[in-house]
């Protein structure tokens, strides 16, 4: 009966354990379809379908002929559908008689552009019929969307099928695991106390039984008798008065003997008598080998261990002087062992009296030194098992509960991008990018073959779909100087990204600084990108190459953080046009007062330089350079840094005009002369040139602006003949 509720309780335990876990594993799955809707060009699918933490993100898409897919941020989608028509996939909605996919119809206009070729997708796949799709996105806090499309016209494919996970009951199922567990626990503390009640039982048995014989053994003559020169002591398991006449180096064969045949209480009470000088060891060893001992016992141990030692000390001196006869011994030993009342006290721990009570019995059991009490479950389990059961169990519920419970991956964040060439270390910064590395990398190689292949063939027109604004006219230009003088061509536009500043705004325009590397260049590149609106792609506006001497902060296309400014707000230090006209000046005149706020320039260290010697060279004629004619187009950027960047151009007019009547002017430049139609004059004459620059307006107010980058052509060359004047001879 002892060891019945413990089992019954296991077994309870198990049970409900298993029903626990039962519930929490969800059931079949169920197949979940769309609801039928109209027809629409586009179907958007958007994550609500998916749950990756219920281990639903998978959806078939049925569809005839070929489609295409595009995967985009949510807000980029809806910004490109406009207002054309399409159909909205939500998620699973359970109705009253089965669970469908919810699709909304949004209506519009029937007819869009293809969107397969957008910068705004983050990847884009065409197939054809039945497609099961695995859902996949960027590992980033921005919600993501599917666009399915046939060509913008055709009616796009709606129906979408699912598996379900069966939901199970998961309020039962951990209540029924955690009874189950709590069960599981209570049984094998039964289990423990059952088996500590057995094993004490049978101790006190054994010792019962072996008092008794002991106290019978010592009546008798035969196996009493005591020898009055050796002293040897026939029974020395039991802690009799008569041991006080033993010799302490008695022979030990008879302990041996005995001590195989006593209960480990007697074994352990007569190697204290015999080994006196090992007392303090055991001692310790006592009071180390279970936690729940005193110290109070702990000392009264000590205490009893000094008197048996000055116990053994008094009967070696009376053994010497006793001179009784075997009779008188053997008859002394027999009263005291029928009167333990007169047993010395020390030895009184080690006795088990037979006609003690029942209840004198317990408390004598529970006075025994800890080496005494049972060692059955100890021994089978480890010291402490009853207490490693707790943490045992509560792993084995953990493991339980967990196992549910589906894990996903997520994929590692995405590289910054590094650079070693004239580029300062990385700023650190916070926001949203309109852009991934991905998608810049895929913009940049498509303009780079777009600018190659126009490049070929000098078609500025073949331009027209990558390249605008300033960019575009920089480029038409160089196609009519080289065409004209065989001057050389612009740089082909470089796909190594060094650096890359992308707009946080999802509102259009958008645009990007990319610092870019060509393979045959040996100057990066600086590039502004634009975007004016959700269905036009990325185009290049504008290209100038890095100033010698400058470096420009190493920033990553996903870090974000680049705000458009307004090239005339004057709350910034320095208002981005009003920089820009100030550097133009100082283009012009060395001696310019804005000179003062721009760093140190090698570049116009060089051509202030040329200028002197241009003047110094040309004894007949006067050199003058006007106010700048500012270009339409300014893109200012403020960077993570703080710093703003302004792109833009303007018009450098160099004036020469004779100092007297008929005072040649020399025009050696083979481009000029066929843009003038001569190579001398007598008159006065202009020679344009377009400056594409990059400035760099620090944050600090006491900062200088630093030239980042310039670019500069031959725009026109004109010579302000008088009316009479008929032109030059051919010769």
């Amino acid at each position: 009966m002892r060891f019945l509720y413990p089992v019954s309780a296991f077994l309870l335990g198990l049970i409900l354990l298993g029903f626990g876990i039962g519930q929490l594993v969800p059931g079949e799955p169920e197949d979940v379809r769309s609801q039928p809707a109209e027809a629409a060009p586009f179907t958007v699918i958007t994550d609500d379908l998916i749950d990756a933490d219920e281990g639903h993100d998978e959806f078939t898409i049925e569809g005839d002929g070929e489609y295409s897919l595009a995967i985009g941020r949510a807000h980029d989608i809806e910004a490109w559908l406009g207002d054309a028509a399409y159909n909205r996939v939500t998620g699973v909605t359970d109705s009253a008689d089965q669970a469908e996919i919810e699709v909304e119809h949004i209506e519009g206009e029937q007819q869009a552009p293809n969107p397969l070729n957008s910068d705004l997708w983050v990847a884009t796949e065409t197939t054809e019929g039945e497609l099961l799709y695995r859902w996949s996105t960027p590992d980033t806090d921005e919600e993501w969307s599917l666009l399915v499309f046939r060509d913008g016209e055709a009616a796009a494919p709606v129906t979408i099928s699912a598996e379900r996970p069966a939901p199970g009951s998961q309020g039962l199922g951990i209540t029924l695991v955690i009874l189950g567990a709590l069960a599981v626990l209570v049984a094998l503390a039964l289990f423990y106390r059952a088996l500590g009640a057995t094993r004490r039982e049978a101790a006190a048995d054994n010792a019962d039984g072996a008092t008794a014989a002991s106290a019978g053994l010592a009546t008798e003559p035969e196996s009493s008798s005591v020898d009055s020169d050796d002293q040897t002591l026939e029974h020395p398991s039991i802690a009799l008065p008569g041991a006080a006449d033993a010799d302490p180096a008695a022979d030990l064969s008879s302990v041996e003997e005995s001590s195989s045949a006593e209960p480990l209480a007697a074994d352990h009470a007569d190697s204290t008598e015999e080994h006196p000088e090992a007392d303090e060891d055991e001692t310790t060893a006592l009071s180390f080998d279970f936690q729940d001992d005193s110290d109070d016992s702990l000392a009264e141990t000590e205490v009893i261990d000094d008197e048996q030692n000055e116990s053994q000390q008094e009967a070696s001196e009376t053994a010497s002087e006793a001179s009784a006869s075997e009779e008188e011994a053997n008859r002394v030993t027999a009263d005291e062992a029928a009167d333990p009342e007169d047993a010395p006290q020390e030895d009184q721990e080690h006795v088990i009296n037979d006609d003690e009570p029942a209840s004198e019995q317990s408390r004598s059991d529970d006075a025994q030194t800890p080496a005494q009490k049972p060692k059955g479950l100890r021994g089978r389990f480890g010291r402490g098992t009853a207490y490693a059961v707790v943490p045992a169990v509560a792993i084995a519920l953990t493991s339980a509960l967990g196992g549910t419970e589906q894990a996903y991956a997520a994929t590692e964040e995405p590289e910054q991008t590094e650079t070693d060439i004239d580029v300062a270390e990385e700023v650190p910064s916070e926001g949203y990018s309109v852009l991934l590395g991905t998608q810049l990398e895929r913009i940049l190689g498509d303009i780079s073959e777009v600018v190659a292949s126009a490049d070929e063939e000098q078609d500025a027109e073949a331009l027209q779909q990558r390249v605008a604004g300033h960019a575009l006219e920089v480029r038409e230009l160089s196609y009519r100087n080289h065409d004209l003088a065989e001057s050389s061509l612009p740089a082909p536009i470089g796909t190594e990204v060094l650096s890359a500043a992308v707009t946080s705004e999802t509102e259009f325009p958008r645009q990007a600084v990319v610092i870019t590397n060509h393979p045959d260049g040996e100057v990066p590149q600086i590039l502004i990108l634009e975007q004016n609106s959700a269905r036009e792609n990325y185009k290049l506006i504008h290209a100038s190459l890095m100033a010698p001497g400058t470096e420009f902060p190493s920033f990553s296309a996903e870090q974000g953080g680049v705000v458009p400014v307004d090239p005339e707000d004057e709350s910034a230090p320095e208002a981005p046009a009003q920089a820009l006209r100030g550097v133009a000046d100082f283009f012009a005149d060395s001696e310019d007062e804005f000179g003062e706020q721009v760093a140190e320039s090698i570049y116009l260290q060089s051509l202030h330089g040329y200028y002197e010697e241009l003047a110094e060279a040309a004894e007949d004629t006067e050199l003058s350079f006007p106010t700048p004619e500012m270009g339409e187009q300014i893109t200012a950027l403020e960077l993570p840094d703080g710093s703003t960047l302004v792109a833009g151009s303007f018009e450098l007019v160099m004036q020469m005009a004779p100092l007297d009547d008929g005072d040649t002017i020399f025009l050696e430049h083979d481009l000029v002369e066929e843009l003038a139609g001569t190579d001398w004059t007598t008159f006065p004459t202009e020679i344009s040139t377009t400056e594409s620059v990059v400035l760099q307006i620090p944050a600090d107010e006491d900062g200088e602006v630093v030239l980042l980058g310039i670019h500069d052509i031959i725009s026109d060359a004109s010579i302000d003949t008088p009316e009479w004047f008929e032109g030059y001879d051919s010769d």
